[in-house]
């Protein structure tokens, strides 16, 4: 499980836009039409899917922290990941928000 760290910024009702790529772990093959929702308090927010080439973007409002970004695709095993803060990534300040990339690998599951 990853955890992102969110520090404040000066902005008001800041956005973190979240984009990247889901491969597969071992063979580095694109996933295309994996889903990626965006919960808090466990209620879904948003969701959205990979497209053919496997890339993603997600916008959050961050008025608080404690999201969590579930990652999921058929015959694939899903992965959580907590938004704490965003210290654990290197954050670009674009408009009236920050951007990262974080680029996901999923396993295949076992027979």
């Amino acid at each position: 499980m990853y955890a992102l760290l969110y520090a404040g910024t000066a902005v008001a009702q800041p956005v973190l836009q979240f984009r990247g790529k889901i491969t597969e772990e071992f063979t580095g093959k694109v996933i295309p039409g994996a889903t990626i929702q965006l919960s808090k308090n466990g209620s879904v927010v948003s969701t959205v899917n990979t497209a053919s080439n496997g890339k993603y973007d997600l916008k959050v409002d961050l008025e608080q922290a404690g999201y969590e970004l579930k990652i999921s695709a058929p015959g694939m095993v899903p992965k959580i990941i907590a938004i704490e803060n965003c210290e654990a990534v290197d954050l670009e300040l674009v408009g009236k928000g920050l951007s990262a990339e974080l680029p996901i690998t999923l396993f295949p599951e076992s027979d």
